[in-house]
C-alpha cells in the first residue's frame, strides 16, 4: 500500500514539474513577443538573424531526389517518382537515415509503371560514395537506361558517367 501511495506522489510531482516548465515556456514567449526590445532590428540576435537571412543561398550538401508526386488518374505515364492516383495492388515508401555521415549523399528514384508496363515498377537506391553527384545523376538519368540489353546499356550508363566526371574535373 505504502509503494503504492509513493508512485502516486511521484508521479503527480512529475506531472506538476512538467506544467510548471511548460508555463516558464509560455510566458517566456509572450514577454518576448511583446518587448519592444525583441522587436527592433537594433537588437544582436535579430540583426544577425536579418544578416544571415539576406545572405546568397548555398547549395545543400544533401543529395537531391526529385519530388514525389501523385498522379491524377490510374496510369503515370512512366513519370519518375510519381504515385498512381488509383490502387494497383503495391505502395511505395521512402525513408533515410544518414547514420553517422556529416550529409545525406544517396538519392532514390522509382517509376510505377516502368516500360509502359501497368503496375511494372522500377526502384533504386544510388549511394553517393564519398559524393552526391553522382548519386543525383543517376537518380535523375539512370531509368532511361533502355532494358533491351541490360548488361550493354549498365557498361554504357557507366561509361556515359564516367566521361562527365571527367569533363567536370577538367573544367574545375
Amino acid at each position: 500500500m505504502v509503494g503504492a501511495d509513493v508512485h502516486t506522489v511521484l508521479v503527480a510531482l512529475l506531472a506538476a514539474l512538467m506544467l510548471a516548465a511548460l508555463e516558464r515556456l509560455w510566458h517566456r514567449h509572450r514577454s518576448r513577443a511583446d518587448n519592444p526590445k525583441y522587436q527592433s532590428k537594433s537588437h544582436p540576435i535579430l540583426a544577425a538573424a536579418d544578416m544571415l537571412s539576406s545572405r546568397e543561398p548555398v547549395e545543400s550538401p544533401d543529395a537531391k531526389s526529385q519530388a514525389v508526386t501523385t498522379a491524377a488518374g490510374p496510369s503515370t505515364n512512366g513519370a519518375l517518382n510519381q504515385h498512381s492516383g488509383a490502387p494497383h495492388g503495391y505502395e511505395v515508401g521512402i525513408a533515410h537515415d544518414r547514420g553517422q555521415r556529416r550529409t545525406m549523399e544517396d538519392a532514390y528514384s522509382f517509376i510505377v509503371d516502368f516500360a509502359d508496363v501497368r503496375g511494372q515498377g522500377y526502384f533504386a537506391i544510388f549511394d553517393g560514395h564519398a559524393g552526391k553527384h553522382a548519386a543525383e545523376w543517376c537518380g535523375q538519368n539512370f531509368h532511361k537506361v533502355p532494358s533491351s540489353d541490360p548488361l550493354r546499356s549498365t557498361a554504357a550508363a557507366y561509361s556515359h558517367r564516367t566521361e562527365i566526371t571527367r569533363k567536370s574535373r577538367r573544367a574545375q
